[in-house]
């Protein structure tokens, strides 16, 4: 095994498995996201009147109800900022995996495709968290 396979397998091999362990983590927080919300539907659905839930919420339950509604108050805000972290924290690596093919040229179409994918990704993130800025001002222009 020459010098470049071994950094290839250093480099690509974590980048891959940060990767798909990042995909699981996407899918845990849906899946709790879903079954949270499952919860909360149901719990509404047991209210006849706005009496009734007015009653609920004055009591500690209530307002431990209420506390989790609004924990993504900034949901906007966080998830710009959430999306440009992850952005660079991604570009990163496929910024160094593109030098990595400058600098063992004779595995560069290796390091090159994998470069260009986990930058993908990166600017993908990137371009979430701009969509989200247009959207959160969008959202605040409405509420006006």
């Amino acid at each position: 095994m020459n010098n470049a396979e071994t950094i290839a397998q250093i480099v690509i091999l974590p980048v891959f498995m940060g990767v798909v362990g990042w995909i699981f983590k996407l899918y845990w927080d849906w899946k709790k996201a879903r079954e949270k919300s499952s919860i909360y539907n149901h719990l509404m659905d047991r209210f006849t009147d706005i009496k009734e839930l007015n009653n609920f919420l004055q009591t500690e339950s209530g307002s431990n109800f209420l506390k989790s509604l609004t924990i993504n108050g900034g949901a906007s805000k966080n998830r710009f900022v959430s999306d440009i972290s992850r952005g660079i924290m991604v570009i990163c690596p496929g910024a160094a995996i593109l030098v990595l093919g400058w600098i063992f040229p004779e595995d560069s179409r290796h390091f090159f495709s994998s470069g260009v994918i986990v930058l993908s990704i990166g600017i993908g993130f990137l371009l979430s968290a701009a969509f989200n800025y247009m959207m959160a001002g969008k959202e605040d222009s409405g509420s006006h």
